[in-house]
């Protein structure tokens, strides 16, 4: 087994492991919502917050099935939002109950059962041993090694996932943080050569991060790369991102592959007047 593909799946079974823990609080805050008399629309939005970065996290791993039923519940949450307190208390009910069936998934969520897993798997025993001119070896991994990126996402199993793909690309000054604040914060002591951040967190999001970045409003230069890592797949978002000056626009699930060629892709451009082939 690869070096890549033992993170991968430590990763991964660290996320396994963790989901009934991660289940039990979002059940428990809830139920909380439920016996808080007015403040179950308050509720109902931490709730999508929640479920927002549980069903971006669960796609990265590789649960796509569960990742939608995370989606699914956020929708119902969002319509919780606008009714009276009486009927947003009856609607949880409903919630909960969905909630409990997709805990209960627990025993299906195994690192053999992850799609990133498992395509990552078939890719590598695809892989010829010498890689071709396309690989990362040589000039290219050399200036892969001078990179410092910065990587923004609320979940800490993505953040983990992606400093293990990064590590393994051979790039190794990398920060990881959990928003766009996080991000305007580290600036002070971090000069990035990459972007790569998920939309939607808070306080700051990932377009408001990026538009603050493009308009000067930071330390770096406008044109710094900036690639999005996000659940947001529909096309006015990517209409939006690219308008803002986004350089890619990953939708997650993404194999670690697709990662590689994205980083050197921005890389590549950065240096195509060096004679680096």
């Amino acid at each position: 087994m690869s070096v890549q593909m033992q993170g991968l799946e430590a990763v991964v079974t660290r996320y396994c492991d963790a989901f009934p823990e991660q289940m039990s609080a979002l059940l428990d805050l809830l139920r909380y919502g439920k016996l808080s008399t007015g403040k179950q629309n308050s509720v109902a939005k931490s709730l999508q917050g929640e479920l927002h970065r549980m069903s971006g996290a669960a796609m990265c791993m590789g649960f796509d099935g569960l990742g939608a039923e995370f989606r699914n519940i956020e929708k119902d949450l969002q319509r919780i939002e606008k009714m009276p307190p009486m009927q947003g208390g009856a609607a949880l009910e409903v919630i909960e109950t969905h909630l409990s069936q997709v805990a209960n998934m627990a025993s299906q969520i195994r690192p053999e059962n992850s799609k990133v897993v498992v395509r990552t798997r078939a890719f590598s025993a695809a892989e010829p041993e010498n890689r071709d001119d396309t690989s990362l070896a040589g000039p290219r991994r050399r200036i892969l090694a001078r990179q410092r990126v910065l990587f923004a996402d609320d979940d800490a199993f993505v953040r983990e996932l992606m400093v293990e793909t990064l590590h393994e690309m051979g790039i190794t000054d990398i920060m990881a943080v959990s928003s766009g604040l996080e991000v305007l914060g580290a600036l002070r002591t971090f000069r990035p050569t990459l972007i790569m951040t998920d939309w939607c967190m808070e306080p700051v999001s990932g377009l408001e991060l990026l538009q603050c970045i493009r308009t000067g409003g930071t330390p770096l230069p406008k044109d710094v790369p900036v690639i999005f890592f996000t659940a947001q797949k529909e096309q006015k978002h990517v209409v939006q991102a690219l308008k803002h000056g986004v350089d890619q626009f990953l939708v997650k699930p993404v194999l670690p592959s697709v990662i590689e060629r994205a980083v050197l892709m921005m890389v590549e451009r950065q240096f195509s007047g060096a004679g680096v082939a």
